[in-house]
């Protein structure tokens, strides 16, 4: 996966990593398992992602409760490091060793029980590594944000996720954006820059603004752009507006209309004012003023302060 990496940064560390290795007994599954989930207790970003690492004691009890079954398939939705799904695993050796001795169920344990879900890449990639040393081949553990699914985004295409491009300004040329939204017409309608949850989602709009200049360049249409870390979202369209905080993601046909305007909408700085309704010349020039303020300086939003006539201000927002 993107990003997966392991460094040892001196011979000395690696030759003592080897020396330590040699005394434990690798070739038993449970050993293996033992030292990752010792280690998963360690590392920083097991209690500092946002996510809740349930206690052991608490996932045996629900999985004795719930008792699963050989053929069952099971699905943990905020997988984490996939705690539960080890623990059914290791139920179902317990209590139903056959299992193993008949070819139907074992591809099934093996490649078609255990799923699970995340939004953070990192817990991802453990929660799989979890699942793989404790003899689980084939575990399902994708990436799915609620918020992209609610607006209609499935990601369950290739190059819905970690879409290469070229241009990028590094010594390769070249990088991968973690997911394009997509039109119907093949070009790109948005792009999500994902953050880690303990990191500001903010630290991410320098690399989607390359990302966007290098989907424009390979697919002929500026791209929308959010960064998110799963829990606070910005959107940006450069080519109208500043970034702003948003609840959630866009659906096609939002994304699509915002493509749209670029081209269609209409200049404020042409429109005509109705004399019959703004008489007077002040009024003509804030009207003017707020359309600049919409059109040339990318405001949002605007503040307009007329008399009352009872010797108070009164205050009308835009």
């Amino acid at each position: 996966m993107k990003d997966a990496r392991f460094t040892i940064p001196t011979p000395a560390l690696l030759a003592r990593v080897v020396d330590l290795l040699e005394h434990v007994p690798m070739e038993d599954r449970d050993t293996k398992g033992d030292i990752y989930e010792y280690m998963l207790g360690k590392i920083a970003s097991a209690g500092q992602n946002g996510q809740f690492r349930t206690p052991s004691h608490i996932i045996r009890l629900m999985v004795e409760m719930t008792a699963p079954q050989p053929t069952d398939i099971v699905c943990d939705p905020a997988s984490g490091t996939c705690g539960f799904l080890v623990a059914v695993g290791e139920y179902l050796r317990v209590h139903h060793p056959e299992i193993f001795r008949d070819a139907r169920l074992r591809e099934h344990f093996h490649h078609g029980m255990f799923h699970g879900f995340d939004f953070d890449n990192t817990m991802l990639r453990i929660g799989s590594m979890n699942l793989l040393l404790h003899g689980v081949e084939n575990p399902d553990i994708v990436y799915r944000d609620p918020l992209l699914k609610e607006a209609g985004w499935a990601l369950d295409q290739p190059q819905d996720r970690e879409f290469p491009v070229s241009g990028m300004p590094n010594q390769q040329g070249t990088g991968f954006v973690d997911y394009v939204l997509w039109g119907d017409d093949g070009k790109p309608l948005a792009l999500v820059e994902a953050k880690r949850t303990r990191r500001d989602a903010r630290v991410g709009q320098q690399q989607a603004k390359l990302y966007a200049d290098c989907l424009e360049q390979q697919c002929g249409q500026r791209p929308v752009t959010f960064y998110s870390n799963g829990y606070e979202h910005w959107l940006w369209d450069d080519a109208s507006y500043p970034p702003r905080p948003v609840q959630g993601f866009f659906t096609k046909a939002e994304l699509e209309l915002m493509i749209q305007r670029r081209t269609t909408r209409l200049s404020l700085a042409e429109a005509e004012i109705d004399p019959a309704i703004v008489e007077r010349y002040y009024q003509t020039r804030a009207i003017r003023r707020i359309g600049e303020a919409f059109e040339k300086d990318h405001e949002r939003k605007a503040l307009v302060v007329m008399a009352t006539g009872a010797g108070q201000p009164g205050g009308e927002r835009l």
